[in-house]
C-alpha cells in the first residue's frame, strides 16, 4: 500500500477558507447587489448581533423593481425576514 495522500495525513496541506461576506439589516439593496456582483456571490447572509437573521439571494434582487434597489434596505425588503424562516 502506498503512502497516504497529503490531504489525509496530519502533516498534509491545510485548506483555508475565507470568512463569508455578510450584511446587516440596514445595508442598502444597491450595496448588496454590488457586493454580490463584485464577489461573485449568489447569496449573502443578513446578520444582526452575530446571528443570521436572513439570506438575500440573487433571485430576490432580480425579482425586485429597479427603483426599489435604490431606496430599500435588507430589512425593508422583506427578503431577509422571509428567508430566515428557511433557516429554522
Amino acid at each position: 500500500m502506498g503512502a497516504p495522500h497529503p490531504a489525509n495525513s496530519y502533516g498534509g496541506s491545510v485548506r483555508r477558507t475565507k470568512l463569508p461576506t455578510t450584511v446587516i439589516p440596514d445595508t442598502s439593496l444597491r450595496d448588496v447587489a454590488y457586493m454580490m456582483r463584485e464577489n461573485n456571490l449568489r447569496n449573502i447572509p443578513v446578520t444582526q448581533n452575530g446571528q443570521v437573521v436572513g439570506i438575500i439571494s440573487a433571485r430576490d434582487l432580480a425579482s425586485m423593481p429597479t427603483d426599489a434597489l435604490k431606496s430599500e434596505t435588507a430589512r425593508a425588503s422583506g427578503h431577509a425576514q422571509a428567508s430566515s424562516a428557511r433557516l429554522s
